[in-house]
């Protein structure tokens, strides 16, 4: 190969390279995809139906402060 055709041959990979290239920033990320949803037993899902006298003392006292 000559070096006219090097060149022509380099001239065309850095233009196909040109064309593949993208903005991250016009790139759109699922978090759910990254990061898979774990399942957390620990935390209040809010469809328990836990009586009032039945809560735990430190709950009972601020809502007693907030709407007593």
């Amino acid at each position: 190969m000559t070096e006219s055709e090097l060149d022509k041959l380099y001239r065309k990979i850095f233009e196909r390279l040109e064309e593949l290239e993208f903005d991250i920033s016009d790139a759109i990320i699922h978090f759910n995809e990254i990061f898979p949803k774990a399942s957390s037993n620990d935390i209040y899902s809010g469809t328990e139906e836990i009586p009032f006298k039945y809560r735990e003392k430190e709950y009972k006292l601020i809502l007693k402060k907030e709407f007593l």
